[in-house]
C-alpha cells in the first residue's frame, strides 16, 4: 500500500508523533512492508559484529522512491515470532537492512515458556535512516536465532498450519518518507 499525505490529511497523532521525534518535517510517503510466514533454522551471530545480509533469512521485503535527497526513512516494525525450543534462555535476531547494509535490528532474549510449546513473541524496532538518495531503494527484514533450532515468523505457535488466526495474523513494516 503507498500514499502521498499532505499537510494535515490523514495523518495519526501517532505518524505525526514519530515524525517530530525524527526532528520534524512532513509525512511525504507511507508503504507497507508484508513479513512472510516462514520458518528456518539460519542464525545471526549475537556478537559484536553488525549483522551481513547473507546472515538470517529474508522474510520481507520493500522498495521506495523518495522525492528528495533530504528525506529521511523511518523504518517501523513489530513483527511476531516464535521457536520451537527447550534451550531456556533463546534469542530471536532481526536486522533491518538498505540494500545491503544494516541500518538497525534487535534482539529478543527470553525463555520460551513450557519448554517446546514454542509461544508467541514480539520486539519493536524504530530506525531513522537517511539514505541521501533519489534512486528506488529496497529495505528488508532479516531473521534468525541464536540457539540451533527452529524459528517461525508471522505466526503465533511454532507451527505452520496453526496460530495465524485463520489467515488474518499478518505482520507488517511501515516506511515513512519523512521531509528535512
Amino acid at each position: 500500500m503507498t500514499g502521498i499525505i499532505g499537510t494535515g490529511v490523514g495523518r495519526s497523532s501517532g505518524i505525526k508523533a514519530a515524525a517530530e521525534a525524527a526532528g520534524g518535517g512532513l509525512v511525504l510517503q507511507v508503504v507497507q512492508m508484508s513479513i512472510a510466514q516462514a520458518n528456518g533454522t539460519t542464525s545471526i551471530p549475537h556478537d559484536g559484529t553488525v549483522p551481513t545480509s547473507s546472515e538470517g533469512t529474508e522474510v520481507g521485503s520493500q522498495t521506495i522512491t523518495l522525492a528528495s535527497t533530504d528525506s529521511r526513512v523511518q523504518v517501523l516494525g513489530c513483527p511476531t515470532f516464535a521457536d520451537k525450543t527447550s534451550v531456556a534462555q533463546n534469542s530471536m535476531i532481526i536486522s533491518v537492512f538498505r540494500g545491503t547494509t544494516c541500518i538497525g535490528g534487535q534482539v529478543y532474549d527470553g525463555n520460551t515458556p513450557g519448554g517446546t510449546s514454542g509461544k508467541a513473541n514480539s520486539t519493536s524496532f524504530n530506525i531513522i535512516d537517511s539514505p541521501s538518495s533519489t534512486s528506488e531503494l529496497t529495505y528488508s527484514v532479516r531473521m534468525s536465532i541464536l540457539a540451533g533450532s527452529t524459528w517461525y515468523a508471522g505466526q503465533s505457535r511454532h507451527q505452520n498450519t496453526e496460530g495465524d488466526l485463520g489467515g488474518i495474523l499478518e505482520d507488517g513494516v511501515t516506511l515513512t518518507e519523512l521531509s528535512s
